[in-house]
């Protein structure tokens, strides 16, 4: 039991680790968080959801992998070698396929212009809202360009 426990430690030290240390995966996961307030104001439906969460679970884990292969061949190959190379661009490449697969499904899930345009108008329907807005979009811009002083490398 201990073993179990001590492995889920160190999935979430994984977690954390491409939060801190991956501007990409910052990117994705803020980008996750705005298809999932756009889910809420649309009112997906349960199968809707589901496709939306399998989604951004989907391009998040070709990130992490995406890292770990980085680190991997970093590791083993310092030096330019086309295998490394291929590896490196393969799993980027699996990250992005993953992103387009995810915009076709927020295509699919938030297509209507009119309702889009209905979702980012609330953000800015006062000047309350619209001083809101541009302090939310400051948090975001801070959370994906700079990390945590305590997760700079030294």
């Amino acid at each position: 039991m201990i073993g179990l426990l001590r492995s889920f430690g160190y999935a979430f030290q994984g977690v954390v680790a491409c939060l801190l240390g991956e501007r990409n995966f910052r990117i994705h996961t803020l980008a996750g968080a705005m298809a999932i307030a756009m889910g809420a104001y649309y009112r997906l439906s349960g199968t809707q959801w589901a496709v939306l969460l399998l989604a951004i679970a989907l391009v998040l884990c070709c990130e992490a992998v995406n890292t770990a292969v980085e680190a991997a061949v970093d590791l083993v190959s310092p030096g330019e070698h086309p295998l490394a190379k291929l590896a490196k661009d393969c799993a980027a490449g699996a990250v992005l396929l993953a992103a387009a697969g995810s915009v076709g499904v927020g295509f699919c899930l938030f297509g209507d212009l009119g309702s889009l345009f209905g979702f980012f108008s609330l953000w800015v329907a006062s000047p309350a809202r619209a001083v809101g807005s541009a302090l939310l979009l400051s948090l975001c811009l801070l959370y994906v360009f700079c990390p945590p002083w305590w997760a700079k490398k030294r």
